[in-house]
């Protein structure tokens, strides 16, 4: 037996912040991480030359997704790292999303992520988000979908036509349980608009989860969902 952490460090691997997911991009070969967040604890923290912030912070809690390519003709012997998409909030030089967990590419080659959460923050519950290959919006991160209340959304995959994107709901509910009533709380949040002017925002936030039925003092369930167009056609025609 061996200690596969402390072996990688002594072969001088690269120390990374919390690799959640892995897809490989059907364009080019290269190998897609998100990485969750950056943190330090008694086996060492991320390796700073790769995972910053956007102001060079060694510990960013966001996360990052990451491109790793070959680096020469030899398969294998080298690699490059590259920042595909950085966690955080706009006003932060994020894209606007938080710790992100599972990846998928749909047919046309555009990234999609979901993201992993403790939530009540700024960032609001879990969230889908798509990051487009190519066109105005390339570079950025578009909101596609919210999960329900205090939930993990995962496992995001395609048909083989792109016509639909499969989604796993999982734990609903899962710190307030199940919702009674229309119980709600105000949640305070101090947000920065397109200007760079700062704004206060005050959120009623539901308690608990009654998802998928909405009937008040039903438990919650998981589930997995798939969203499609009505007209049939490819999700982002």
């Amino acid at each position: 037996m061996i200690d596969a952490h402390l072996a990688a460090n002594a072969a001088g691997a690269s120390g990374c912040p919390r690799p959640e997911d892995t897809d490989i991009d059907p364009v080019n070969g290269d190998l897609l991480i998100a990485f969750t967040a950056a943190g330090r604890d008694d086996g060492g923290s991320s390796d700073p030359a790769i995972f910053t912030g956007p102001k060079g912070q060694p510990l960013w809690p966001h996360g990052w997704v990451m491109r790793l390519s070959d680096g020469d003709t030899g398969r294998g012997a080298r690699f490059r790292w590259r920042m595909v998409a950085l966690g955080g909030a706009p006003w932060e030089g994020g894209l606007g999303f938080s710790n992100p967990d599972n990846l998928a590419f749909d047919p046309a080659g555009n990234l999609w992520l979901v993201t992993d959460r403790s939530g009540g923050d700024v960032f609001g519950n879990n969230s889908c988000w798509l990051l487009p290959r190519a066109g105005p919006e390339a570079g950025q991160a578009l909101c596609f979908a919210i999960g329900p209340m205090e939930c993990e959304l995962c496992g995001p995959c395609f048909d083989a036509g792109g016509h639909t994107l499969f989604l796993a709901v999982q734990h609903p509910g899962e710190g307030q349980g199940v919702r009674q009533g229309k119980a709600m709380e105000a949640q305070a949040h101090s947000l920065v608009d397109r200007s760079g002017q700062r704004f206060e925002q005050l959120r009623w936030v539901p308690i608990g989860s009654n998802w998928p039925s909405g009937v008040p003092g039903r438990p919650p369930r998981p589930g997995v969902v798939a969203i499609r167009r009505l007209d049939g056609k490819p999700l982002l025609s």
